[in-house]
């Protein structure tokens, strides 16, 4: 999508894509969907107690999803499916983008 990093489509009939992320000096994670069709990217951030940092962090480990395009997309949304469960409740903030193509 940004081609800096692989998304897994949402497979719910929509045409959204979807990557979660763990970030470590934040002790957050990140969950990231785009809207092709809108043109919106969003970012829901949510805060990580200690327990579930490593956690998710060894579900990204047992993934074996690297950080850029190449991949396969399956094996991405196995990577989000895994660490979907970490995101608990409201998330801490949530970034709305309305972006336009560059092409």
């Amino acid at each position: 999508m940004n081609e800096r990093t692989l998304y897994a489509p949402l497979g719910d009939d929509s045409p959204r894509y979807r990557r979660v992320i763990v970030l470590g000096e934040a002790r957050v994670m990140d969950v990231l969907t785009i809207d092709p069709s809108t043109g919106e990217f969003r970012r829901e951030r949510y805060p990580l107690n200690e327990a579930d940092f490593a956690a998710a962090n060894q579900a990204v480990a047992d993934s074996s999803v690297g950080r850029g395009c190449d991949g396969d997309p399956a094996d991405v949304a196995r990577r989000n499916e895994a660490l979907t469960p970490f995101a608990q409740g409201e998330p801490r903030q949530r970034f709305v983008w309305r972006c336009e193509a560059r092409n």
